[in-house]
């Protein structure tokens, strides 16, 4: 489940679930009434016909458990699906997140330096030579930390 995942997979286990919740609703009732019929000593019950409904709520009592542990089995798989969804998801935001943070400082480089007027500061042909070096340099060194840091 947790190295390939697909809807069907999670719809498989919601069809799973809803039928153990029915069998669960079935068997709840039935667990009670064979639980009376097989008491000792009621009197309106013979002792050998009691026998045999302690043998049926012994199976039904069985077949319970064996839906409450099943249930929970298909719980704890639902909850690892959702968390391999999640985990996916948080390392694609992390990419997407490091690549806006990437392109972040060449917008401002190209805003500041792409305006249209004269008599700005730093305004001469070596700025633009300089521009373009910040350009190249400054995701260069953020890909570089990033690297380092072992968040890329």
């Amino acid at each position: 489940m947790l190295a390939r995942t697909h809807k069907v997979e999670l719809a498989d286990i919601f069809r799973l679930k809803r039928l153990l919740v029915q069998l669960r609703k079935v068997l709840s009732p039935q667990r009670d009434v064979f639980g009376l019929l097989a008491k000792r000593g009621e009197g309106w019950i013979d002792q050998r016909t009691a026998l045999y409904f302690r043998d049926v709520y012994d199976h039904v009592l069985r077949i319970h458990e064996w839906v409450e542990g099943t249930r929970d089995l298909l719980g704890n798989a639902l909850d690892a699906y959702l968390w391999s969804a999640s985990q996916r998801t948080n390392e694609i935001m992390k990419r997407l997140t490091l690549l806006s943070a990437i392109f972040m400082p060449l917008t401002f480089i190209t805003g500041f330096w792409g305006q249209n007027f004269t008599g700005l500061p730093f305004d001469s042909n070596g700025m633009m030579a300089a521009m373009l070096i910040s350009c190249a340099l400054v995701p260069a060194a953020m890909v570089y930390f990033f690297m380092r840091s072992k968040w890329l």
